[in-house]
């Protein structure tokens, strides 16, 4: 009986490693896909300021043509636009004899984007 009683022990201590090894395999399968998919949810919220930081560098460019047509800016000025979401724009303009740069940068919260256009 001994036999017997010791088999049954030493099966249940083989079942009972075995659910420890595969229990933690899972938790750490969690453990890791939690970690992917935070880093994932970051990018995908900064692409939100990207577009909105990229927003403002083209209504940056927008607002300085308006200036250079309708209030005949002189080169070399530039003008900082803030907008009502917390974006700002950065815009230089610089009029040469063969052409005119402007150049925006877009900002919001820690995202940059930047357009520059020549005519």
């Amino acid at each position: 009986m001994k036999h017997t009683s010791e088999s049954k022990q030493s099966e249940q201590g083989v079942t009972l490693y075995i659910t420890i090894v595969i229990l933690s395999l899972l938790v750490g399968s969690v453990l890791s896909l939690t970690g992917v998919l935070t880093g994932q949810m970051k990018v995908i919220f900064r692409l939100g300021d990207a577009v909105t930081a990229f927003s403002a560098a083209d209504a940056g460019i927008e607002q300085a043509l308006y200036n250079i047509r309708r209030l005949e800016i002189p080169g070399g000025t530039g003008f900082p636009k803030v907008f009502s979401n917390g974006a700002i724009a950065n815009v230089t303009i610089s009029v040469g004899p063969a052409e005119t740069v402007i150049k925006s940068t877009g900002t919001y919260k820690e995202t940059k984007r930047a357009i520059e256009i020549r005519y």
